[in-house]
């Protein structure tokens, strides 16, 4: 072929329409249309690439010749429709785990032109263990690759395609949290994904909002075996949950807020103030009626237990206690018990607010709590 200029070559090139090439890479696109590049358009592209020179949407055009030049009739989904329609195409299954290390090897570099040529050949995606390889050590999935490289383009590639997260094995999504990809759990979701054995720290750790609510309203449970209380508890900073805190209160304040009461007291057993606050902030229950406790039982683990044996008034403060309709010298005795006198005198200071004990003078109170100590 003789050398001829740039502009003559883009003159001579047969481009098809804005719209026809954008319906071509819509969506699904059938390995027929290959047919449709003309033969005298790739030879000269080949031209342009040997002579190094750059034609304009030569990148799309090349796109499109990878995908759909192969005998397969494989129809390959490139883009997520808005509403995903289901059941998603069913992936060609490996026989050996083997005859996937190319691919994961493209996976892992993030190379989603070569997958989608691997896919378009109709070549295997997953594997499935046998039960006779139970013994053997898997190797990591394509989508696990991709996942642990952060390659969002690739992992969409392969869900759209079939490929079932659920049935992955090699597949742990405690790394996709403690690296705080939002995008990748969000797409995971979407295809289908699901965890029973979320942890709350796990969540709580992302310090995404959306994606807990998201979580909690598929049935994630984050107060199962106290998992909430203590993963307050093992948080230095709670600034960046408490927005998450706050909406769970909200939507289940019933099941959420006696995990902060938890949490609450364990920080008033450490004597931390400051994140007792912001507890009470979140949601942990701040005002209490003495007959309740009374009626209930005061007993090791309960906010108000755990103020009183700090000894200061200053954790004791922080409640708002109806102090009517109970025995004065129940609650009192808890305080003289433990040798208390800053809490045992905010106490009375507490009854008094509500007319109780005006009759008897602060000498005379702690008087009959001795006794009543010493029955």
């Amino acid at each position: 072929m003789p050398k001829k200029s740039k502009k003559d070559l883009i003159r001579l090139i047969d481009w098809p329409s804005d719209e026809k090439l954008q319906a071509m890479l819509e969506e699904e696109v059938p390995s027929s249309i290959a047919r449709r590049i003309s033969v005298k358009t790739k030879d000269l592209l080949a031209y342009c690439r040997k002579c190094r020179i750059r034609v304009p949407e030569e990148e799309y055009y090349f796109k499109l010749d990878r995908l759909l030049a192969s005998s397969a009739d494989r129809r390959i989904v490139r883009k997520p429709r808005k509403t995903l329609q289901w059941p998603l195409p069913a992936p060609s299954i490996a026989d050996w785990q083997e005859d996937l290390i190319e691919l994961s090897r493209y996976c892992k570099a993030g190379d989603v032109y070569r997958v989608e040529d691997w896919i378009s050949l109709g070549l295997p995606i997953q594997y499935f263990r046998r039960d006779e390889e139970l013994v053997r050590e898997l190797r990591k999935s394509p989508l696990v690759y991709a996942l642990e490289s952060g390659h969002y383009s690739v992992c969409e590639l392969l869900l759209l395609n079939g490929f079932d997260p659920m049935a992955d094995e090699t597949f742990h999504a405690n790394r996709l949290f403690e690296s705080r990809r939002h995008d990748l759990i969000h797409l995971l979701l979407d295809f289908g994904w699901w965890d029973d054995d979320l942890e709350a720290g796990e969540v709580l750790s992302t310090y995404n909002k959306k994606l807990a609510l998201r979580l909690f309203s598929m049935g994630w449970n984050p107060c199962r075996e106290n998992q909430l209380a203590e993963s307050l508890n093992w948080t230095r900073n709670y600034a960046p949950i408490a927005g998450i805190v706050k909406e769970l209160v909200k939507l289940d304040p019933e099941r959420i807020r006696p995990q902060l009461d938890m949490a609450l007291a364990g920080e008033i057993r450490d004597r931390n103030l400051s994140k007792a606050r912001s507890l009470l902030h979140m949601g942990a229950r701040k005002k209490w009626k003495a007959v309740e406790i009374e009626q209930q039982g005061f007993r090791r683990g309960h906010p108000l237990w755990e103020a009183i044996h700090t000894g200061r008034a200053k954790f004791w403060n922080l409640f708002e206690l109806d102090y009517s309709d109970v025995d004065p010298v129940y609650l009192l005795k808890f305080a003289l018990s433990e040798g208390n006198d800053e809490v045992f005198d905010s106490m009375v200071a507490g009854f008094r607010r509500y007319g109780q004990l005006d009759d008897m003078t602060d000498q005379a109170v702690r008087f009959e709590v001795e006794r009543a100590l010493a029955d």
